[in-house]
């Protein structure tokens, strides 16, 4: 039962952050970039890197959409 949820966590946010412009790495498919963004999935935890001030917009769209807390 949690491996189905998992793998379907795994497509809803798939699907979610190819619409607001993330594209998957061929390299590895926990990775997804965007101009001036790396973010990583690792099972339930996201790990975000920027260089400039897109910050802001993207961490509002994913709180937006998923329940998290930023540490």
């Amino acid at each position: 039962m949690l491996r189905t949820q998992f793998f379907f966590f795994l497509m809803d946010i798939d699907g979610f952050l190819r619409s607001i412009g993330f594209k998957q790495s061929a390299e590895d498919p926990n990775l997804y970039l965007q101009p001036g963004v790396l973010l990583v999935l690792y099972v339930d935890d996201l790990l975000i890197a920027y260089n400039g001030t897109d910050r802001c917009r993207i961490k509002q769209l994913l709180h937006t959409k998923y329940k998290m807390s930023d540490l």
